[in-house]
């Protein structure tokens, strides 16, 4: 007799880029590390499932390593040890940088040109309070392969109307759980 063993489910292929938010907390180093770690925790958690190819960095705010979002792109990282060193190498800077909002964070992704189709996987931060005035994050089709977006409103930030219709909020208390960083795993797998 011959058992059939039935083929796994298709990999999702995912390349997902974490988009951390250094500047809603103004000068607030702590929290900044909060988020941080935050994001270290369910970087951790989608790796150990199959259907992420890669992750990557980028930052607005107030910093100066990995605020370039090409370079971002660039540097994808395959293993969660890599993409550790960067989420623990970013460095809070106020020294008279113009820093980028989170609506023009927002436009630059928007706009993001990616012909080598490097991304196809948005994961959101932001903690700013009022999000009435923030623009749609709606990545240009023709021009990238983003096709998941999750906003993570940190701090208990509502994103809601910022990534509908094509994505998913969820909100996540200054001081998560596990039980969070299952939330924000779960939207970002689709489940």
């Amino acid at each position: 007799m011959i058992k059939i063993i039935p083929a796994p489910p298709p990999k999702k292929n995912l390349h997902c880029l974490l988009v951390g938010d250094l500047y809603n907390f103004g000068d607030n180093i702590t929290a900044y590390r909060q988020e941080v770690d935050f994001m270290a925790e369910v970087s951790y958690d989608l790796f150990q499932n199959r259907d992420i190819s890669s992750m990557g960095l980028w930052l607005y705010g107030y910093t100066e390593k990995f605020a370039s979002l090409d370079e971002s792109l660039n540097n994808m990282r395959s293993s969660y040890d890599l993409l550790l060193n960067d989420l623990y190498g970013i460095k809070y800077n106020n020294r008279g940088v113009k820093p980028l909002s989170t609506a023009k964070a927002i436009e630059t992704l928007n706009n993001l040109v990616d012909g080598n189709n490097r991304v196809n996987c948005l994961i959101f931060f932001s903690a700013q309070e009022n999000t009435s005035e923030l623009p749609r994050l709606d990545p240009d089709q023709n021009k990238s392969k983003i096709n998941r977006i999750v906003g993570v409103g940190f701090s208990g930030t509502n994103l809601h109307k910022v990534v509908t219709p094509r994505g998913v909020a969820v909100s996540v208390p200054y001081i998560y759980t596990e039980h969070d960083v299952e939330r924000v795993v779960a939207a970002v797998l689709g489940r």
